[in-house]
């Protein structure tokens, strides 16, 4: 509630507000019906001050200040008003209990009065250390009420330690993403008046670019003035802030000033237009002007001067800096290393892939990481990488700077440690260089003699040894492990330990496969990669230390049955299923199955393949009565279609029969089955379910030889329950098929399996149990093995 004493100033200056915005339309210039606006706010201010002063006997020397577009005195309708207080003197004992009392005072009237007010407190002292967008604020600043002092004082030192270099990047980042956000063209239909392009904030950035420089301010300029009375307009009609100006608006603006709707807002396209190249004109401009972005380092006519041989760090900020600014720079000597303060150097080569490159030709890449320079030739011994492992990387801070739409982005924009990731980007096949250990390990060690070179904090240098000696396990998991099953994201969260590292990793396998070829990265791992870090997330952020409970899901599963008239079947198929099956599927998928199962019960197959375009595979059912070698024979007809196979969750009921329902997901040449293909497909796979024809059959008349032994691989086993076993052999589409022999042959049941490529490699990876349920032994698997399959 606003103080009795100001009641009365409120209440007219209401009036006079209402009068105002009555008459908006009438004000043939936007700045002119804007500084009327904004001289009312200034002397509620200066009467809300005065009653304060007067009922407290006297304030603290301090300076209100307005900001942003309130300190430019454009105060549009619907505008927050932006105020500052800066005290004279920090330590003076009533400067707490001042400002809350005028904080309190002015949010009231503010209030009454019909707009709102936007605070912030600031000390001289807290100049040097301000962000872009607060510096900002403070170059629009004017004094409204109380002493100048403060504020003299705060700009004075404000200027004298200005980052020149880091503020022009700033803006122009933040102008080019409000581009990006709204519209990034003026000759839009519904522009966005005050960020868009052309909008005022072109003009406004205009001028803090020419400020950070040293020049004035421009003048106005009559398109300027023509945006700001159509945002002015644009407040009116709405009845709030609003800054989109969409077409329903722009006809109740034409309408208010009785102007044609199409005839007013060409018009206004050609005024944002020329805000617009005004922006662009001042950028030019800008890389041709002489200005300090470090210690004895200038930006002079579109070039990087150096007066004097800058340290290392103070040399590389510098670079960065021009390269975003779009200033060249040259090769200069700098010292061969240097312990830098702190983690700047890591803060320079987190700017991304263009100035990396900037920093590369300049020479001082090599300076700050001799070790990555030492790969720059250094030939991959896959065969499946396009580039040398220098040129890998950088493409992997390539892929970091421009994730693609979903759920990457969003990991990329909420990530609070990219520096930390993108000098794992740079490093993480570094080992490569040192012949011997895995590269994950000696790629470690070089990054801990990065750390230490640099003078890292322990915890970013723990953090980047961290993704460095684990940036191939996250793509082994997802090519050999079954991230459906409950077990994986318990065991991976016990690896990446805190969400932030499970961020990072995710970012740097994507960033590390897809820089591999334009062929590496694939629908289906995006799929599986997605699916393994929501699941490891639910984990890590839910503090679960124990697996999920297959009887949780069966209760609540018969729950839903039991309106139903087919609840007792239902609920029969519920208990009869494992676990796994019931931890790995929806209810939707189940309640899917079970029309199936009642079919199999019967002694009918049922054949269920879906299209799955977002994944680039489709998705095949098989749900029939199980029997040895029923998974053997399948994977034969996949094979003999030229199928590739993804992955497959593989699942019997308890019941009698015993029923089996598979899931399998396969691809055509990388893409979807075609309906054609997919059609003959199902009908061999029918006639060797139904024993019209064999497998053998199939394979021969495919061109196929059911008897080829699979002779050349590598096998590692995992024990657990189920245990794992992995093969890694040459590629080909048959090699599931022919290790399944094995696996049939010692009478083991399949329970899931993954199958990729990696490395110019087939993989594979198969949960087994025996056939009694009982897990599988070590010796047993080397015993199968030394048979050879």
């Amino acid at each position: 509630m606003t103080e009795p004493g100001n009641e009365r100033l409120v209440a007219r200056l209401s009036h006079d507000r209402a009068a105002l915005l009555d008459r908006c339309r009438t004000f043939s210039s936007g700045i002119e019906w804007a500084s009327a606006h904004s001289a009312l706010a200034d002397e509620l201010v200066r009467g809300v001050v005065a009653e304060m002063a007067a009922k407290t006997g006297g304030l603290p020397a301090m300076s209100i200040v307005a900001t942003g577009g309130y300190g430019r005195a454009e105060l549009s309708p619907y505008s927050d008003a932006d105020l500052t207080i800066i005290p004279l003197h920090e330590n003076d004992p009533e400067i707490d209990s001042a400002i809350r009392l005028i904080f309190r005072g002015l949010h009231d009237a503010f209030h009454d009065f019909g707009i709102t007010v936007g605070y912030a407190y600031r000390l001289i002292a807290d100049a040097p250390g301000l962000d872009a967008e607060s510096m900002t604020s403070l170059l629009d600043a004017r004094l409204v009420a109380g002493e100048a002092e403060p504020m003299n004082q705060l700009l004075a030192l404000l200027w004298e330690t200005f980052p020149t270099g880091d503020f022009l990047v700033a803006k122009l980042r933040e102008r080019e993403a409000d581009r990006t956000r709204t519209n990034d063209t003026p000759l839009a239909v519904e522009p966005d008046l005050k960020v868009g392009a052309g909008g005022l904030r072109c003009v406004h950035t205009a001028n803090w670019m020419g400020m950070a420089i040293g020049d004035r301010s421009r003048r106005p300029t009559a398109a300027y003035e023509a945006v700001l009375r159509a945002r002015n307009l644009l407040h009116v009609a709405s009845g709030r802030a609003n800054d989109r100006f969409s077409r329903a608006r722009q006809a109740e603006v034409a309408d208010l000033i009785g102007a044609d709707m199409l005839a007013m807002s060409s018009a206004l396209a050609e005024n944002l237009e020329s805000n617009d190249h005004l922006y662009q004109h001042a950028v030019r401009e800008l890389r041709g002007r002489r200005f300090q972005l470090g210690p004895n380092l200038w930006a002079a006519n579109g070039s990087l001067r150096v007066d004097d041989v800058p340290t290392l760090g103070d040399a590389a900020v510098a670079v960065a800096l021009a390269a975003e600014i779009g200033i060249e720079a040259g090769d200069f000597k700098v010292p061969s290393s240097e312990k830098a303060k702190g983690n700047l150097l890591l803060q320079t080569i987190s700017r991304g892939e263009h100035v990396l490159r900037t920093l590369d030709r300049c020479g001082l890449l090599a300076s700050m990481l001799p070790e990555l320079q030492a790969c720059r030739y250094l030939m991959p011994s896959d065969s499946s990488h396009s580039y040398t492992v220098y040129e890998h990387s950088m493409r992997v801070v390539r892929n970091l700077d421009n994730p693609p739409e979903g759920f990457l982005s969003e990991i990329r924009a909420n990530l609070a440690s990219s520096p930390v990731l993108f000098l794992a980007a740079l490093m993480h096949d570094a080992g490569k260089a040192i012949p011997g250990e895995r590269h994950s390990i000696t790629g470690e060690q070089l990054v801990r003699d990065v750390s230490q070179r640099w003078g890292l904090e322990r915890s970013i240098a723990d953090d980047v040894a961290w993704l460095v000696r684990e940036h191939l396990t996250m793509s082994h998991v997802i090519r050999l492990r079954d991230v459906y099953h409950q077990a994986t994201a318990h065991d991976f969260a016990e690896t990446v330990r805190t969400p932030e590292r499970l961020s990072m990793l995710t970012l740097l396998t994507w960033a590390d496969i897809a820089a591999v070829s334009e062929e590496a990265w694939t629908p289906v791992q995006e799929d599986l990669l997605k699916e393994l870090y929501d699941r490891t997330m639910w984990v890590l952020e839910s503090d679960a230390s124990d697996l999920p409970d297959p009887d949780l899901y069966r209760r609540r599963l018969r729950r839903a049955a039991e309106p139903d008239d087919q609840g007792p079947k239902l609920a029969e198929f519920v208990d009869s299923l494992p676990g796994h099956y019931l931890l790995s599927n929806d209810s939707a998928t189940i309640y899917s199955h079970f029309g199936f199962y009642r079919k199999a019960l019967e002694g009918e197959p049922s054949l269920d393949l879906q299209a799955r375009p977002e994944t680039g595979s489709s998705e095949l059912t098989v749900c029939c009565p199980d029997a040895s070698g029923l998974l053997n024979r399948i994977l034969g007809v996949i094979y003999a279609f030229d199928l590739s196979l993804h992955g497959l969750r593989a699942s019997t009921t308890q019941s009698t029969p015993h029923i089996a329902i598979d899931v399998f997901s396969v691809s055509f040449a990388g893409r979807p089955i075609p309906q054609a293909t997919a059609a003959r497909f199902i009908q061999g796979l029918l006639a060797v379910l139904s024993r019209d024809r064999t497998v053998e059959e199939v394979l021969t008349e495919h061109g196929k030889d059911p008897a080829r032994r699979q002779e050349d691989f590598r096998w590692q086993f995992v024990p657990g329950d189920p245990a794992i076993l992995e093969f890694t052999a040459p590629r080909g589409r048959g090699m599931p098929y022919r290790l399944s022999h094995m696996i049939l042959r010692e009478g083991w049941n399949v329970l899931a399996a993954r199958v990729g490529q990696w490395a110019g490699y087939g993989t594979a990876a198969f949960y087994i149990e025996r056939a009694d349920g009982e897990p599988i032994g070590s010796d047993q698997v080397e015993r199968a093995l030394a048979q050879k399959v």
